[in-house]
């Protein structure tokens, strides 16, 4: 006779489509409001748990539309990457993941460049917050 005993951990597994509104300030735009869309992986455990060993909080690459106060549009693309979580008074997860400048119009018509985005969630579920750094490079 042979018996056999085992577990079998059920995760619930989805990617959904995420679309956040933002604004900021920055060199070159002024006040500026974003909107961009991408896919986030949810991976909760058989306990409801988030299990960042199969892969939660991973997230797609992003078109990226930034509105300058002038009204001129700045466009990037931005790679994916992962949430790590953190032990913050405000913040659970940060992140970073880099932006390609593709161009835009107005004054940043034509515009290339790279930029690191630096994020951190808010403990609250209220949003996220974000430092950019890099260089725009403006055609004449």
């Amino acid at each position: 006779m042979l018996l056999l005993s085992y577990a079998h951990l059920i995760h619930l597994q989805t990617w959904g489509q995420d679309h956040q509104l933002g604004y900021g300030n920055a060199t070159h735009l002024g006040n500026f409001t974003v909107d961009l869309e991408f896919c986030f992986h949810v991976v909760l455990d058989s306990e409801g748990q988030p299990d960042f060993d199969a892969g939660f909080g991973e997230f797609s690459g992003a078109d990226n539309i930034l509105e300058a106060n002038s009204g001129d549009f700045l466009f990037t693309t931005s790679s994916g990457s992962q949430l790590i979580p953190i032990q913050d008074e405000n913040y659970v997860f940060e992140f970073e993941n880099h932006l390609t400048v593709t161009g835009g119009t107005g004054k940043f018509e034509n515009a290339s460049g790279e930029i690191i985005n630096y994020g951190m969630v808010r403990n609250d579920g209220s949003g996220t917050d974000h430092h950019q750094e890099g260089t725009l490079i403006l055609a004449k």
